[in-house]
């Protein structure tokens, strides 16, 4: 889980998969949290976050995970983010999986689907 996130437009809902591993076999995840956090700028307060969204642990042992981004989620400003991933073990212990910039697209459909 080191892949950068790729720019998504406003409002669409997005859902990413992760698989950790450790030494090629499935790192068990179950007591684990893993966060997603994106903000306008990388300083701002966690608080003050346009997103942080807790991941869901879809197969603990087999180190599986799914952060789902829901419409109301994504309905940002459009523009430049910053973002990571964190994952938290079940020990405490707090890695940064991924950190990079995202851009928010604008959408072209406002008024939601008929």
């Amino acid at each position: 889980m080191a892949s950068r996130l790729n720019n998504f437009y406003r409002r669409d809902t997005k859902a990413y998969n992760m698989t950790f591993t450790s030494g090629g076999l499935p790192l068990d995840i179950s007591l684990a949290t893993i966060t997603f956090t994106m903000k306008r700028r990388a300083s701002d307060l966690d608080a003050s976050a346009a997103i942080q969204k807790k991941a869901v642990i879809t197969n603990g042992p087999g180190g599986l995970a799914t952060l789902t981004l829901t419409s109301t989620d994504t309905e940002v400003d459009i523009g430049k983010y910053y973002y990571d991933i964190q994952y938290k073990s079940g020990t405490g212990t707090i890695t940064t999986l991924v950190a990079s910039t995202i851009e928010i697209l604008q959408d072209v459909t406002i008024t939601g689907l008929p």
